[in-house]
């Protein structure tokens, strides 16, 4: 007799549970939005991964955008006088950028990239040599920079 009243009372207590779980169901709004996604947190970089740096890649590729933009519409001359001194720094300038970029995309190591940017556009700015000599032979004349003084420019092939 026990065994049957336990068993009838266990039933009750699993159908309580089945039509409780139905009619909550039943009740639910379907256009809310789903719960926010938890963050994570990004894992350590794998020291085998020759995958370029997206990151300095981009930060380098908006430095260019940004000068480029800026030469052009003349904000840049706002900055600094619109000498031939000038002129030929920030070619020289967009030339090594454009350089580090393509060492990236080749799968180059970003250490370090971002500090010399950020130093190259400092001497820029301040209307000073940026250290790298340059020679860029192109079709129908050589860009040249002088590093040490700042002396360069196109010159016809």
């Amino acid at each position: 007799m026990i065994a049957i009243v336990s068993a009838i009372v266990i039933t009750i207590v699993v159908l309580c549970v089945a039509v409780g779980s139905l009619l909550s169901g039943l009740g639910r709004n379907d256009s809310a939005p789903p719960p926010a996604p938890v963050p994570v947190e990004p894992s350590e970089p794998d020291p085998n991964d020759t995958t370029v740096d997206g990151s300095v890649e981009m930060q380098l590729q908006g430095l260019l955008d940004r000068y480029k933009t800026a030469r052009t519409d003349g904000s840049l001359w706002e900055q600094i006088p619109d000498t031939a001194f000038n002129q030929t720094a920030v070619s020289a300038f967009l030339y090594i950028i454009t350089d580090m970029k393509i060492a990236l995309s080749w799968g180059g190591d970003s250490e370090g990239y971002l500090e010399e940017a950020a130093e190259l556009e400092r001497r820029l700015l301040n209307e000073e040599p940026l250290g790298t000599d340059i020679s860029i032979k192109l079709s129908d004349r050589t860009f040249t920079y002088d590093g040490t003084t700042g002396a360069g420019g196109y010159t016809d092939n």
